[in-house]
């Protein structure tokens, strides 16, 4: 049995990769905080494992470790994300940034650190799915510490990939930037998501490259037809410079 293991699977495009993973025959183990209410697991794939785990606290993480060591993980998304609003940064509290950090990617990190460690020590090879954002090359106002979250996701894959693949042969890694989806993230933010990109054909595209990825690291841009304004995008691939107005 394959396994897909998807942070913040519980709701968005984590949600959507779970469906679709479940759709190609992986079973997908979804993690978040809500991962335990009994309405998540009604709306989720009949096969979809549940891990409770909050990637702010070390405890929970563990935990969340000790339950993965039965499963056969071949596919890592990193998906997990949160996003306090457009804030200009005096008015984040530390509270705010120690969350938007430690859930897009000091937590995420410390978990994938223990799994990768875990890999290595059985000689088995994973593909490890960045879903970052963007935000990670563009300039947006009033969004310092969470483009600043997504692009070191970003850059840390980027950094990693060839270290994966030396140590695991036949691992892959592929970074995803997508930009404008119908999502939780912009819940209480005010904010016209109409003609944004629907998470289920996001993360069909997200699997649709991943399966079919050959080299040992892949970019790629998931980008929101803004004229058209309906929901469709198209794909490129390759780096960014960052920065972009």
């Amino acid at each position: 049995m394959s396994y897909s293991l998807i942070l913040g699977g519980t709701k968005g495009l984590g949600f959507a990769l779970a469906r679709e993973s479940a759709l190609r025959g992986i079973e997908p183990i979804v993690t978040g905080r809500s991962a335990a209410d009994p309405g998540v697991a009604a709306s989720l794939p009949q096969n979809a494992i549940r891990i409770a785990m909050d990637l702010t606290d070390d405890e929970s993480i563990d935990e969340a470790l000790r339950n993965l060591d039965q499963y056969t993980v071949d596919y890592f998304f990193w998906n997990a994300g949160i996003w306090p609003g457009r804030v200009p940064f005096r008015q984040l509290s530390v509270t705010d940034i120690d969350d938007v950090i430690a859930t897009n990617f000091t937590g995420p990190l410390k978990l994938l650190r223990r799994f990768h460690e875990t890999r290595v020590s059985q000689g088995r090879p994973y593909r490890l799915v960045a879903i970052s954002s963007a935000s990670a090359w563009l300039v947006r106002k009033n969004e310092t510490v969470y483009c600043a979250s997504k692009d070191a996701q970003a850059v840390f894959v980027l950094n990693f990939a060839d270290e994966l693949a030396q140590e695991l042969p036949g691992s892959q890694a592929t970074i995803f930037y997508p930009g404008g989806m119908k999502t939780e993230i912009f819940k209480g933010n005010v904010q016209d998501t109409s003609g944004y990109m629907e998470p289920a054909s996001v993360a069909k595209a997200v699997w649709d490259e991943v399966m079919g990825q050959k080299e040992i690291c892949r970019e790629v841009h998931i980008i929101r037809n803004k004229e058209k304004n309906d929901g469709s995008f198209t794909i490129e691939y390759g780096p960014r410079p960052r920065g972009v107005q």
